[in-house]
């Protein structure tokens, strides 16, 4: 789950920074919103016959996906900002990271209901937000 606290780059939205180096911007991973409308951790202690939940969009994203609406959230381009670093690219995952989240879906009702780019969007605010009040 990922929630506006957990930091983005807020250096390179402020200027501060000319660029960025990642690794494998196809690398996958899938997220959700922590703090959800409809946060499905009351209902799953609710039910009768305990079992396990996974509550994730379902959707796999690339390093690059993030990166993409996390700079056009901040109103900056990633053209010449963005370079590959092979220290920082690992083997992908014999299993690619995708949650299922069929059980929540189908048991709970519960659906992802923040888009993707809506929550990077936030985390960006938070960050930007933080280095205002900082001065």
């Amino acid at each position: 789950m990922e929630s506006p606290r957990r930091s983005t780059d807020q250096r390179l939205a402020q200027g501060l920074l000319t660029g960025h180096a990642l690794g494998d911007r196809a690398a996958r991973s899938t997220a959700v919103h922590a703090l959800a409308p409809g946060d499905p951790r009351v209902d799953i202690h609710e039910q009768d016959e305990p079992g396990d939940y996974v509550v994730a969009s379902g959707v796999a994203r690339t390093v690059g996906d993030l990166v993409g609406a996390a700079f056009a959230a901040a109103g900056i381009a990633t053209e010449g900002r963005i370079v590959v670093n092979d220290a920082f690219v690992r083997p992908p995952e014999a299993t690619p990271p995708l949650g299922d989240p069929s059980r929540a879906r189908r048991v709970l009702g519960w659906r992802a209901e923040t888009s993707f780019e809506a929550m990077i969007a936030e985390m960006v605010e938070a960050d930007l937000r933080d280095l205002r009040e900082l001065g």
